[in-house]
């Protein structure tokens, strides 16, 4: 299966010419409160009208779709991809879709971008999948938002058109929901940066730059940035007393309930967090000292501390869990290579935050008929 490599955007770039300078997208995302990996969904269409839209996992953690719907199971999968401690293994093979982002009712939302290259899952753990049936969890597979890809196979984020005045990157606010919906601003306005950067107890981390190019908008290559997407200390509890590292972190909506830290090329916990207390403590720390992540016993969704190894020294990363992102809104801006955390406002400026993020009018894209 030939790959559709430069062609991402080909119909994104006809949206562009004449898009608004200030153009960006805000896409709901629906939390599930299952409280489980799957707690963030987002739909997706693969029709040119945008109708027939799932819902897909809306995963931090994750470079790129992974998708059952449309799948072709005749088709032997030409690569593997695994989660985590690695499994399950899903194999997939690689095809250009034409895909948009939906409301839950397939209101359309942003323009199709066609030909996108996307990992059609028709194995795991070896056994075939059918084709456009939910899986376990409900979706139809994982909608990557992690800066992670390659220059064939990434986020569909990034390969979206904003306007010119608009910066790259985006907004996830899920802050304060349990269960209802939430919003992905795609595109970044001044006014954005600007509130979200001043608001009262934000913190800002700088991110790591993979030094590989990902699909950007309008067919072009931007730089990616790795998966630890930035650097804090994680901090944990063990019969010795208490232990500490700075690691990559993923900032991770498909994270689930635990803290995880991925550490050592041993298949035991090994050096600094031997011994740990799985229902211990747990935080993570920024570089200016800052703890934006802190429990004791059990995470916020009743997980616990885990740490696991086999995994190269390059490798050694922690994950945040799931949970994080509904005490903070978080913003990637990937032109100054930030990451903002904002922990949910008080209500005195929740209003001010919502002018900025939350009630931005979704531009709903209409097809024009030809006459």
């Amino acid at each position: 299966m030939a790959l559709a490599i430069g062609a991402a955007g080909m119909a994104a770039s006809a949206w562009a010419q004449a898009v608004d300078p200030d153009q960006t997208y805000t896409v709901p995302i629906y939390v599930t409160g299952s409280h489980s990996p799957a707690n963030y969904q987002i739909y997706v269409s693969q029709n040119a009208d945008g109708s027939d839209a799932v819902p897909y996992l809306f995963d931090t953690g994750s470079p790129n779709m992974f998708t059952v719907q449309g799948t072709n199971t005749s088709i032997a999968p030409t690569n593997t991809f695994v989660f985590g401690d690695g499994d399950p293994v899903y194999g997939y093979y690689v095809e250009g879709r034409s895909l948009s982002l939906t409301t839950k009712a397939s209101v359309q939302v942003t323009p199709v971008v066609s030909n996108f290259n996307t990992a059609m899952v028709v194995q795991i753990n070896g056994n075939t999948v059918a084709s456009s049936t939910p899986l376990a969890d409900g979706t139809y597979g994982d909608f990557g938002a992690g800066l992670y890809g390659t220059s064939t196979l990434s986020t569909l984020l990034t390969a979206l058109p904003i306007g010119s005045n608009a910066r790259l990157g985006y907004v996830v606010n899920v802050a304060g929901i349990s269960s209802g919906e939430g919003a992905l601003t795609i595109g970044l306005t001044q006014q954005t940066i600007d509130t979200l950067t001043n608001s009262p107890g934000a913190i800002q981390l700088h991110m790591n730059h993979s030094g590989d190019q990902i699909q950007g908008p309008d067919g072009r290559l931007i730089t990616g940035y790795l998966k630890g997407v930035a650097v804090t200390t994680v901090t944990v509890q063990t019969a010795e007393g208490v232990a500490s590292a700075d690691l990559a972190t993923v900032f991770d909506t498909g994270g689930g309930p635990n803290g995880v830290i991925y550490y050592g090329n041993s298949s035991t916990p090994p050096g600094v967090f031997d011994g740990y207390l799985p229902n211990g403590s747990f935080s993570l720390t920024s570089p200016d000292g800052e703890t934006f992540d802190s429990w004791v016993g059990s995470s916020p969704w009743g997980g616990s501390v885990a740490v696991i190894g086999n995994q190269a020294p390059s490798e050694n990363r922690v994950n945040s869990g799931g949970y994080l992102f509904e005490n903070y809104v978080v913003m990637y801006d990937l032109e100054s290579a930030v990451l903002t955390l904002v922990p949910v406002p008080e209500p005195s400026t929740w209003t001010l935050l919502a002018v900025a993020v939350l009630l931005v009018v979704p531009a709903v894209i209409r097809r024009k008929s030809r006459g």
